[in-house]
């Protein structure tokens, strides 16, 4: 175990969290996205039983007050308007985690596909998903060295065995036959799934697989691995595959580990980064030929420039960004916020990113990534998104 996440004791959303989801969903609602959250249950949750008591004594570890606040934040979620699903039991005949790791085993990814599932075929939007009928075969088992051994290697200078899982192999019970379907031309599946490594790594627990089984429809799987439960998201969102063929239903694999609270900014970049680049005719822009300083004061409303209330910042680099940076909305004293950029050498190399620029935002400036200098940048100003 992890003592600070796998043992983790309050999931309750604060108000920021609750309003930041109300709001990503509600921009991919109004582009005819369903958005679901599956929020997958810490180890702790998961295993109570393998909690030594002493363990559990020294870092105030209660099973059922955690599994309580466990539930009663999918409660608030759904309250609010979000759809959200979890899993709050377990067989302890079917490990739903690796011993040593922070990953699922393949019966615990099944296990929250049959929950996902279950909660999507009663939302309206599955009426309208093309059905589809999946298979899963278990092909027998896999080794996995789990990543805890890391630290078993370096404090105790011990190798511990591999663990085996199951290898499970999902494929269409039939082919299709029409036209389309013989000359290569598949529609794009109208479910996607964006997740951490759960959902994509190098042995798969076939996340993805279960939920076309259980759903009986396709699902496309754009997570990506070591990059955290966010950056995944936006770059599909900025996608051509997004752009030219949007699905119907997203599904947002997060580990409950991830503590969501405190104004994150993925609350600000998504709901933006959904509507795109607005057109010319509809902002505001300013294009820099050459990045020819540490900060950029990219608009002043002191000097004239109308910022507009609830719109949203776009930048567009005329080269890939491949560092890390941030932007700095300034909307008076003890009212600045600076919003992060991540990039990292694990994601594709990204050139656009958007935010929300809030109500009052007076001046907005930005921290030029490192390699951008002397390069060419456009900033457009949108207006807010009506409806």
């Amino acid at each position: 175990f992890r003592t600070e996440t796998d043992l983790r004791m309050d999931f309750a959303f604060d108000d920021e969290a609750l309003i930041g989801f109300k709001t990503m969903s509600d921009a991919l609602k109004a582009k005819g996205i369903t958005l679901v959250v599956a929020t997958i249950p810490t180890k702790g949750l998961a295993v109570p039983q393998m909690v030594p008591p002493e363990l559990a004594a020294k870092f105030e570890f209660d099973a059922e007050a955690a599994m309580d606040s466990y539930k009663h934040s999918i409660k608030q979620m759904r309250k609010a308007g979000v759809h959200m699903v979890g899993v709050d039991s377990f067989d302890p005949n079917e490990p739903f985690y690796l011993k040593a790791d922070q990953h699922w085993s393949q019966q615990g990814a099944d296990r929250m596909a049959q929950a996902v599932a279950k909660y999507v075929r009663g939302l309206p939007v599955y009426k309208t998903l093309p059905k589809q009928e999946f298979k899963t075969v278990i092909k027998g088992k896999q080794e996995y060295t789990g990543k805890y051994g890391d630290a078993l290697r370096k404090i105790c200078d011990i190798n511990p065995p591999p663990e085996q899982d199951n290898e499970a192999v999902t494929s269409a019970a039939a082919q299709s036959s029409t036209a389309s379907a013989l000359f290569g031309d598949q529609p794009m599946p109208e479910v996607v799934l964006i997740g951490t490594s759960n959902s994509k790594r190098e042995r798969d627990s076939n996340f993805a697989g279960a939920l076309k089984q259980h759903l009986g429809t396709d699902v496309a799987n754009e997570a990506i691995a070591g990059v955290g439960y966010d950056d995944p998201f936006l770059i599909y969102l900025e996608s051509a595959e997004f752009k030219t063929n949007p699905p119907k239903v997203i599904i947002w694999e997060i580990p409950g580990y991830y503590k969501l609270n405190g104004g994150k900014d993925i609350y600000s970049t998504l709901p933006a980064t959904v509507q795109g680049v607005c057109a010319a005719a509809e902002g505001m822009a300013k294009d820099i030929a050459e990045l020819d300083d540490d900060k950029v004061t990219l608009f002043d409303a002191g000097e004239g420039d109308q910022i507009p209330a609830g719109g949203y910042l776009a930048l567009e680099f005329a080269d890939p960004v491949k560092k890390s940076f941030t932007v700095t909305l300034y909307a008076g004293k003890d009212r600045t916020k600076r919003v992060k950029f991540s990039v990292s050498g694990r994601t594709k190399e990204r050139s656009s990113f958007m935010t929300m620029l809030g109500d009052q935002t007076k001046k907005v400036i930005l921290s030029v990534p490192k390699g951008q200098d002397g390069k060419k940048l456009s900033a457009r100003l949108c207006p807010a998104v009506k409806g």
